[in-house]
């Protein structure tokens, strides 16, 4: 279901657009890679029906009870990952961000150029004060793509989660709309919502 909070999204390279079931057997081929779940809870699906299960849980939510949650595509290639928040706080006028790129993809900016457009997104369309995102301490690459993308670090929480056999401290990253607004010029990819 597309609309004001889940438009199609274009950046230079990526089109990022609302999952459906369709997308489900691309994401269970980028997911099955064990690696790309080396800093994440869960662990990679069994199957393509495991994915679009998740996808018609998601569509079948109310509207106002469902995140926003886009398949990221690159121009020539279609589905490497996924983008969207998993919290979205109205009442507060903040989310959280979650991402994932396919690991052939990995250390091509891919993730970061997606990130900058749903923050304009979250920022702009859906008007969002404070958007944050966090990761497992060890994970240097996604640190990476919140510092690109703008985001500032505020602090690591210890020991947070359990998760494959130890407790995980986890680093908590932000960025407010007024921040957005200053840095605009240097962190935007959008081209358009559609």
């Amino acid at each position: 279901m597309t609309g004001p909070e889940f438009p199609t999204i274009e950046t230079r390279r990526l089109v990022l657009r609302p999952w459906e079931l369709s997308d489900a057997p691309a994401i269970y081929r980028y997911r099955s890679d064990p690696e790309i779940y080396r800093y994440m809870r869960p662990e990679p699906p069994a199957s393509p029906d495991v994915v679009a299960e998740s996808i018609r849980l998601w569509s079948e939510l109310r509207p106002e009870d469902r995140t926003p949650m886009w398949v990221i595509a690159l121009n020539e290639e279609g589905v490497v990952g996924l983008i969207g928040f998993t919290r979205l706080d109205r009442a507060n006028s903040s989310a959280y961000l979650t991402y994932e790129v396919a690991r052939q993809h990995w250390g091509k900016g891919i993730v970061t150029e997606a990130v900058r457009a749903v923050l304009g997104h979250g920022f702009g369309t859906l008007g969002l004060n404070r958007i944050a995102a966090y990761c497992w301490e060890g994970n240097m690459a996604s640190r990476r793509v919140m510092e690109k993308a703008g985001m500032r670090y505020e602090g690591t929480l210890r020991q947070l989660a359990y998760a494959k056999g130890a407790y995980r401290d986890m680093r908590f990253y932000s960025v407010l709309a007024g921040e957005r607004k200053t840095d605009q010029g240097s962190h935007s990819d959008t081209i358009a919502d559609s």
